[in-house]
């Protein structure tokens, strides 16, 4: 597993928004999963760091969310932009 102290603020900002996303959406891991053709367990790992995500992946997991890149990626600049205004 990865220390949380050398994962990227980006990456867990995109884990963050990976779970929120999919709570909201009444989406379990397994059902992610099955979209991706992966394990549950592989989508519990990007939604809490333990192995980052991939290009492929981002691309699978948006559409799993019923999203586009590009939304999931502004959720991401959104979730990075509110993370910092709260560390100041």
């Amino acid at each position: 597993m990865v220390r949380q102290s050398k994962i990227r603020f980006e990456d867990r900002c995109l884990s963050r928004v990976l779970q929120r996303l999919r709570v909201e959406k009444g989406l379990t891991l397994a059902a992610v999963a099955t979209h991706l053709e992966t394990s549950y367990q592989q989508i519990q790992k990007y939604e809490t760091n333990a192995n980052r995500v991939m290009f492929t992946t981002f691309l699978g997991l948006a559409k799993a969310l019923g999203c586009t890149p590009q939304e999931l990626l502004q959720e991401v600049e959104a979730e990075m932009a509110s993370a910092s205004g709260q560390a100041n």
